[in-house]
């Protein structure tokens, strides 16, 4: 009896678990992209190498983390320019914004009863999950910047930059923003119609991810305090950003065929692109000193919050013109629908006008 129970307890205990284990899964799957079936994989190769590249990623951020000292932290960069607070603030103001707007978009759905509609419709339901994500990031970049304008972070001294005689101030916090939203933004514009039975598409996981693993390298190489280290670190950020684009460039030139708001999306996926690309070269610039800190700082800030907002713009345009263009073509199937049923009926159907006059008549 006393073994009946045991066993009843662990069993219990194990279905408890799995339940936790499944909501656990349920969450993630609402955040993290899922793989693009194969028929939508554009570049196989290149996919296959930023998945490799991803783990490179990976083994150099273990080794770099294990094998090398980090710069020591110093204050942060208000102490040599008074304004840097004033573009900290405006960043989390405008990510606040952001995150308001997506806010009421899932209360509205929620108060006037379309829940159930967006959740059963594959295209209803796609918006959904974009709303979801960009609520994520916008909440993630507000309590970054926040923390930021407020001086609860770390901010390192860039070693590489002080061994050039560069100078460098490195908001360690703003890298950790990067990691975590970097990948949900960029696989936004990836996101495909569901398939048939409801499973969502997105053709621009492997790159994704790795734009947010290399940013991690990217961090390392300029505070690490070992020449070879660092630049070995910096050097491969490079590679793994110009892989990342191809891919990303690839599906911004078969998307901007993909319907009425194909453009949309393909000239942000090239503007993102673009502007990581910038992010790069005005990274590397403070290491020789060819620009100030206080720039290269507030060029993040500027950059950061043009990243999210452009993408949730281009999701109201996108979303909004997709769903137009979807309930058009419904109103039009089933009009032509009814208007068969009308003329094919086996009894006569015809409609008068105001006057009483017959003016349409079906086949019969």
């Amino acid at each position: 009896s006393n073994r009946s129970r045991g066993a009843t307890g662990r069993e219990e205990d194990g279905a408890a678990g799995m339940t936790s284990v499944d909501g656990a899964l349920k969450l993630l799957w609402k955040i993290i992209p899922q793989h693009v079936p194969g028929d939508v994989v554009l570049t196989p190769i290149c996919s296959r190498l930023n998945n490799w590249c991803s783990l490179v990623c990976v083994i150099l951020t273990i080794g770099a983390h294990t094998c090398c000292n980090y710069h020591e932290t110093r204050p942060a960069v208000t102490t040599e320019d008074p304004t840097m607070p004033l573009f900290l603030r405006f960043t989390a103001t405008m990510a606040f914004c952001g995150l308001l707007y997506e806010l009421c978009l899932a209360i509205c759905i929620k108060t006037m009863g379309l829940q159930l509609l967006y959740e059963e419709d594959p295209v209803f339901r796609r918006r959904l999950r974009l709303n979801r994500k960009m609520m994520y990031v916008f909440t993630f970049l507000t309590t970054i910047y926040t923390c930021m304008a407020c001086d609860w972070q770390y901010v390192h001294k860039g070693w590489i930059a002080e061994y050039h005689g560069g100078h460098q101030i490195v908001y360690s916090f703003r890298y950790i923003e990067w990691v975590c939203c970097a990948p949900i933004v960029l696989s936004i514009s990836g996101q495909l119609p569901h398939t048939a039975d409801g499973s969502p598409r997105n053709a621009l996981v492997p790159s994704s991810m790795l734009t947010g693993i290399y940013c991690i390298i990217s961090w390392q190489g300029i505070v690490v305090t070992d020449f070879y280290w660092a630049w070995v670190l910096i050097f491969w950020a490079f590679v793994s950003y110009f892989l990342a684009s191809y891919e990303q460039l690839h599906f911004a030139w078969w998307v901007k065929d993909q319907g009425t708001a194909g453009p949309v999306r393909a000239a942000l996926l090239v503007y993102l692109v673009i502007m990581i690309g910038i992010y790069g070269v005005v990274y590397l610039l403070p290491i020789p000193g060819w620009v100030t800190a206080t720039f290269e700082n507030k060029f993040y800030c500027l950059g950061d919050v043009s990243f999210k907002v452009g993408t949730s713009v281009m999701l109201l345009a996108t979303n909004d013109l997709a769903n137009n263009e979807e309930m058009r073509r419904r109103a039009e199937a089933t009009a032509d629908d009814l208007r068969r049923l009308i003329n094919t009926a086996s009894v006569p159907i015809f409609g008068v006008d105001t006057a009483g006059h017959i003016n349409q008549w079906n086949m019969k």
